[in-house]
């Protein structure tokens, strides 16, 4: 499997993937636009495949919570 990811537009950070399949596409883009994002930065990636609202109803739920707890108290603190 490659897992190529090609710069499309530079000023817009979307991104090109190549003979990726299913969520991999996803995953692959969103780590290449994170690597391209100013500081600071966070990205967590949760196995499985529930999506949405289903992610808070996984093992990970909790801490899924607390992550978009803390982005709003930091995002709000300014």
């Amino acid at each position: 499997m490659d897992l190529r990811v090609r710069e499309k537009n530079a000023s817009d950070c979307a991104v090109q993937t190549e003979t990726l399949t299913g969520d991999e596409r996803f995953v692959e883009t969103t780590r290449t636009l994170h690597e391209r994002a100013p500081e600071p930065t966070r990205l967590e990636v949760l196995p499985g495949e529930e999506h949405g609202q289903r992610l808070f109803e996984t093992d990970r739920g909790d801490d899924l919570e607390s992550w978009i707890d803390d982005l709003i108290e930091t995002a709000c603190d300014g």
